[in-house]
């Protein structure tokens, strides 16, 4: 099915510019992509900024009509995103790839894809949102601060050429997917699929809880997006500004 792609040449942010294209010209067809060439602004969780060179990472926005999602699934654009984005990427390559709660998309032990989702309220529902993408496609080189714990397309054998547009269409198409399976409230198997594709779930390893550092096994994510995790015998929840991977 043809859906909706419109590319920019710059661009401070495509998140802001799906914001006032909904402004100004509704309703806009679900799952319209915007892609910009160059991101001058893009935004990642927590406030950080994505950094994509120029014509090396596909950064993209796409609309999602939710058709009044409950507010109280909030934690299902995450699900359904993460998952349609880890689809994606295992169709281009074959290695192991994951999910690091909550959003960002691994390749073994590095990142290639990271997620920032804003949605529009409602009362107590959730009408639309905006599901702000980078992916790193050709980029090898990356500042040295990162370069130990991110990873790309070009990186886990990507042989020449990789259509933008091509990769978008393989999004959109997942993503209308897993949509699908939200619209039929299928959300314990939506978790479950979440839940079996974790990053470092059932593995010990490093945290940082404030300055304590600690270790801890990673058992599942509930519904509310909280972190469950085994630390010295006894289960304890984080939240996501509780605690920070340590690669």
């Amino acid at each position: 099915m043809s859906r909706y792609i419109i590319v920019l040449n710059k661009t401070t942010s495509t998140n802001d510019y799906l914001k006032n294209l909904m402004t100004n010209f509704k309703p806009l067809p679900q799952l319209t992509a915007i892609m910009a060439k160059t991101q001058t602004q893009g935004r990642g969780q927590r406030g950080s900024l994505w950094i994509a060179d120029p014509g090396q990472n596909l950064t993209v926005s796409v609309y999602l009509e939710l058709h009044k999602l409950d507010i109280s699934k909030h934690f299902f654009l995450t699900v359904i995103s993460s998952l349609a984005l880890h689809d994606t990427i295992r169709h281009y390559v074959n290695k192991d790839i994951s999910i690091k709660w909550p959003n960002d998309i691994f390749i073994e032990k590095k990142k290639i894809c990271g997620l920032l989702i804003e949605s529009k309220v409602s009362g107590y529902n959730l009408t639309s949102a905006i599901i702000g993408i980078g992916l790193n496609v050709y980029q090898t080189m990356f500042p040295e601060d990162i370069q130990h714990k991110t990873t790309s397309f070009r990186q886990n054998g990507l042989q020449g050429k990789l259509s933008f547009t091509e990769i978008i269409q393989t999004i959109q198409h997942h993503l209308h997917h897993y949509h699908t399976l939200l619209l039929q409230d299928r959300h314990g198997e939506l978790l479950k699929q979440y839940n079996d594709k974790l990053f470092q779930k059932d593995e010990t390893a490093t945290y940082l809880a404030g300055n304590r550092r600690f270790t801890g096994k990673i058992v599942s994510v509930d519904k509310d997006g909280l972190l469950h995790m085994m630390v010295n015998g006894q289960c304890t929840k984080f939240d996501l500004k509780d605690i920070t991977y340590q690669l």
